[in-house]
């Protein structure tokens, strides 16, 4: 009764273990930000950091000014 209690456990783990490596990523990251981010800046950013060995992580996104968003 123990031994198959604890494959039964063993079974259950692994199947949860699959599938909390599955991600659900949208197909445009863009779209969950606002219309004002500058990505133009974001990728610029981001190429400099890469050309330089350097990691950016983003806590606010750049907006752009005020007159370019209208």
């Amino acid at each position: 009764m123990r031994a198959a209690l604890y494959a039964a456990t063993l079974v259950a783990l692994s199947a949860l273990a699959g599938c909390a490596g599955e991600t659900t990523r949208p197909q445009n990251l863009a779209s969950l930000y606002p219309g004002d981010v500058d990505w133009e800046k974001v990728v610029s950013v981001n190429q400099w950091a890469e050309r330089k060995g350097a990691t950016v992580v983003w806590v606010n996104m750049p907006r752009k000014p005020v007159e370019e968003r209208r």
